[in-house]
């Protein structure tokens, strides 16, 4: 496959295009210019999220993951380059991804993107074990190694879940006092729109995309206290006091079980690992903790200037 330019632009088919990761990477290849994007999202989608990618300039394409024959109609229609699979957090997930999968290879897909686990190999997670299972689908159905998987760990802007304790009580409350390195889902996007502007040598690569240190509660809580003005202090919670906070969120059942899986490996110290995967495929650095919570300042409370 040629490598996309705005005269050669590439289209790209991808799934999840409504959740956090699809619609940062939406903006991202929209912006680049050098794609025609194609975002699924499913059956009665808010109209906002919709309206929303609209405005990025993806094209939007209803599909129900659940039913093969609507996913392979919909690839077959839209007939994209290029496609990208994002899980949606569900406990049918596993199911979900093998009918993208296998509908990008009925269709003819020239190659696709997994977004995967991090750790996924180690079984260390719920989502590892289920995504484990999903990167072996993808290498079996795809022999000849047109794919590549991205891993990646705990988002940051997770943190803006704790929101509320953040701007109105001044702490960050976690379940474990262990370090972990997340990254801006923004990096995320921005290293998957560097490998899909020129797929071949990323071609059978696997990637883990981490941020630029690992830290725990006390770590975050010190750069949320200089990127915000204001003494942010870390706050150990219980698993059912960290799952009440997710509950509050209106979260599915299926996500928070998920979460407090990684939660529990990290606390057993098996998710402390950096990469450096980000800077091999961007040049660059993820962005810093403090720069994180800059970013948010208008929405964690941030010391306003006088």
């Amino acid at each position: 496959m040629q490598p996309a330019t705005r005269e050669n632009k590439n289209k790209v088919f991808i799934t999840g295009a409504s959740g956090q990761l699809g619609s940062a990477l939406i903006k991202e290849l929209t912006t680049a210019g050098l794609f025609d994007v194609v975002g699924a999202v499913p059956p009665k989608e808010s109209q906002e999220k919709v309206h929303n990618l609209q405005q990025c300039g993806c094209q939007i394409c209803e599909c129900n993951a659940e039913d093969p024959k609507t996913v392979l109609d919909a690839i077959k229609e839209k007939k994209p380059k290029q496609m990208v699979i994002i899980g949606t957090a569900d406990v049918e997930q596993s199911e979900h991804l093998k009918h993208f999968i296998d509908a990008g290879k009925q269709a003819g897909v020239e190659y696709i993107m997994l977004f995967s686990a991090s750790s996924a190999d180690k079984d260390v997670t719920m989502w590892a074990k289920q995504f484990h299972q999903i990167e072996d689908y993808l290498m079996k159905n795809f022999p000849n190694k047109n794919w590549t998987i991205v891993r990646s760990m705990f988002h940051a802007e997770n943190f803006l879940w704790y929101q509320k304790q953040l701007r109105d009580e001044s702490y960050l409350p976690l379940p474990t006092e262990q370090p972990f390195a997340p990254v801006s889902v923004k990096d995320v996007a921005h290293a998957a729109s560097c490998i899909l502007r020129d797929c071949q040598p990323h071609h059978g690569k696997t990637y883990e995309i981490t941020g630029p240190e690992s830290k725990n509660g006390t770590g975050f809580s010190e750069d949320a206290s200089k990127a915000l003005g204001r003494q942010i202090q870390f706050k150990k919670v219980g698993m059912a006091d960290a799952e009440s906070m997710l509950k509050e969120h209106g979260m599915k059942e299926d996500k928070i079980k998920g979460i407090l899986s990684f939660y529990q490996a990290v606390d057993q110290g098996e998710l402390k690992h950096v990469s450096q995967d980000y800077h091999q495929i961007t040049g660059k650095n993820p962005c810093t903790y403090m720069e994180f919570f800059q970013s948010y300042a208008s929405v964690l409370g941030g010391k306003k200037e006088e």
